[in-house]
């Protein structure tokens, strides 16, 4: 794409992500029964969102035209928003803050739509890190299934990620085992072994039978931590408890079982 075309690109993506992101969120939250006024301005708000975001994304030409990579597009523009968010206003400028150079995108980053820097701001002797479709560190199928992952289970992402890893602490402790206690509570994340199981921080090949496996973990980590939530709402005591014992049985399970990759 020449130099001439990118602020072309990033108007349509703006008026595109003001329509998408705007659009989907005011439909939800009417046909949800939130009143219309309400309705317009959290769509007008997450509007606006989607407008800077695909703007950037547009201007960057990260979205090819592809099944996988518009239906990332669409799914950033409204399900997964929030992680969106995160990336647009969060990790993009602190990449930027560490002086990070934008990586000119390649079939591998575009396939999926994401945006890469050369380096990443976490340091402490993580390679690389990804929030919403902000990859720092350089591209890897692996940093890719944490795009798809966001995508995937959307508002409940990262909560879930950081609920996963502080949880992970107190049950790796009860191995006894305290030697680097913050990496091995790091690997035993359900996201993480969901992304080194599927993928690789050096390849771009996708290990399926993998991916599947740690989708199905995350799922079930997931929805525990969800059906906890939704039973002290309701009201529900079998329903909280049941999640509970979930989470229990599975963090103390994937504390004592071996990293796994």
């Amino acid at each position: 794409m020449s130099k001439t075309t990118l602020p072309v690109a990033g108007t349509i993506g703006f008026f595109l992500g003001l329509f998408l992101a705007g659009g989907s969120y005011f439909t939800a939250l009417t046909l949800g029964g939130t009143d219309t006024t309400t309705a317009a301005i959290v769509g007008g708000v997450a509007g606006l969102i989607g407008a800077g975001y695909s703007a950037l994304a547009f201007s960057r030409a990260i979205y090819p035209v592809g099944f996988l990579s518009l239906l990332g597009l669409v799914l950033d523009l409204s399900w997964s928003l929030p992680n969106t968010l995160a990336a647009f206003l969060v990790w993009a400028p602190a990449c930027k803050l560490v002086k990070a150079n934008f990586v000119t995108p390649t079939a591998n980053s575009r396939r999926s739509g994401t945006l890469v820097y050369d380096k990443n701001p976490r340091g402490g002797g993580y390679i690389a890190m990804t929030i919403g479709t902000v990859i720092a560190g350089g591209w890897s199928s692996h940093e890719e299934t944490h795009v798809w992952q966001a995508r995937i289970f959307g508002p409940t992402y990262l909560l879930s990620y950081l609920i996963a890893a502080v949880l992970n602490f107190p049950f790796r402790l009860l191995t006894g085992k305290t030697k680097n206690l913050q990496l091995e509570a790091y690997y035993r994340i359900p996201f993480e072994d969901w992304a080194y199981w599927a993928g690789s921080i050096s390849s771009n090949r996708v290990r399926w039978r993998g991916w599947f496996l740690g989708f199905l973990l995350a799922l079930v980590y997931t929805a525990a931590l969800i059906a906890i939530l939704t039973g002290f709402i309701v009201g529900v005591r079998p329903l909280w408890l049941t999640g509970i014992l979930v989470l229990v049985l599975y963090s103390l399970i994937r504390a004592f079982a071996p990293r796994g990759h």
